[in-house]
């Protein structure tokens, strides 16, 4: 996996000073700021989702059952959460800390 060098604080500074930036050319950034904070809220909402689907078959709940909560069919059911919620049971997986979404790999 390629790794990028991480710039020191003064490196970063030198870099900034050195651009010549016309600030004309500037562009507001909220509609960026605000995809980035949708993803998180999104996040934080698939790992809800995920909790609550363990919950539910840790509570004997069918995979029928679930998917009619979720309004999609019981394989798509089983298809996007039975890896995880089988994990998040037996402790097998985690969470990609490499990844800037919700991801879940497999523990050795």
């Amino acid at each position: 996996m390629p790794t990028t060098k991480q710039m020191t604080d003064e490196e970063l500074a030198d870099r900034i000073e050195q651009t010549d930036v016309d600030p004309a050319q500037w562009r507001d950034a909220s509609p960026l700021r605000a995809i980035t904070s949708a993803l998180i809220v999104s996040d934080a909402a698939e790992r809800n989702l995920i909790d609550a689907v363990a919950t539910a078959r840790a509570a004997d709940l069918s995979w029928t059952e679930i998917a009619m909560m979720l309004g999609v069919s019981r394989q798509a059911a089983r298809q996007r959460f039975g890896d995880a919620v089988t994990g998040r049971q037996t402790g097998r997986l985690v969470e990609d800390p490499d990844s800037p979404r919700v991801r879940l790999r497999r523990l050795p």
